[in-house]
């Protein structure tokens, strides 16, 4: 099995949408992560937003964000049908890094003393 990776996908749908439908293409998509073999650990639908700048005629978007664990291609399958969506005005995807810690220089100095 291949190794899953934790990933935040935010998308901005067509404000034209109603909630049940903008409700209904967040379902769609996170079942696009689940058939692929991913596992969707959060959905955040957060409504009608102003956007910073218009976006393809649109000053105001309806704003979700997807946490999910799954492999890469996944997300590159979850992205092509985001692509290809008309509703769809503008989507982001980030795999998410655990947090960095790096080893002290006096322990690193003494591993490699000892090696």
């Amino acid at each position: 099995m291949a190794k899953l990776n934790a990933y935040e996908t935010m998308v901005i749908l067509n404000p034209g949408l109603t909630k049940e439908e903008a409700d209904k293409l967040v379902d769609k998509y996170a079942e696009v992560v689940k058939t692929q073999g991913g596992e969707v650990t959060k959905v955040d639908r957060m409504g009608k937003r102003k956007l910073a700048y218009e976006m393809q005629k649109h000053q105001e978007g309806t704003y979700a964000l997807l946490v999910f664990n799954a492999p890469g291609n996944v997300v590159a399958e979850l992205e092509r049908q985001l692509r290809l969506a008309d509703e769809v005005v503008k989507f982001q995807s980030l795999r998410v890094v655990p947090e960095y810690r790096p080893i002290p220089r006096k322990k690193r100095e003494a591993a490699a003393a000892a090696a």
